[in-house]
């Protein structure tokens, strides 16, 4: 009885590779096609987004050497720009009085408020 179902066994064993190694080169085959599928997706996804980002540097002013052409000419330019301004700020700082203290700016303001303390006084006089 043993070796009849140790037959049996082998039986069923043959059997079963038999219905089972077509489903697993078929199963192979779907994954490496779902590989392949995915592999194709991604490189449409970054000829898209490369021929994008080309075409928004081309906008800029690049050329496809990497190289800028109409980009450096105005950066060029408004440096220059911002370093002449920058020289006239400094120009005007150095002529300005440096001996002014806060304490006289202080005392001329407290002065000012006077006079039209005065003023508003000799006002109320005169309208008396």
């Amino acid at each position: 009885m043993c070796a009849k179902s140790s037959t049996h066994l082998m039986k069923l064993a043959e059997e079963w590779e038999t219905h089972r190694l077509p489903l697993v080169r078929e199963l192979e085959a779907h994954a490496a096609n779902q590989v392949h599928r995915i592999v194709v997706e991604r490189a449409h996804a970054l000829e898209s987004e490369t021929a994008y980002f080309r075409a928004e540097a081309k906008a800029l002013g690049m050329e496809s050497t990497g190289t800028w052409k109409g980009r450096d000419v105005a950066v060029g330019d408004t440096l220059i720009q911002k370093q002449e301004q920058r020289q006239i700020l400094e120009r005007k700082y150095d002529a300005m009085a440096k001996g002014i203290h806060r304490s006289m700016y202080t005392a001329r303001i407290m002065d000012i408020i006077k006079q039209v303390h005065k003023q508003k006084a000799d006002i109320q006089k005169v309208l008396r």
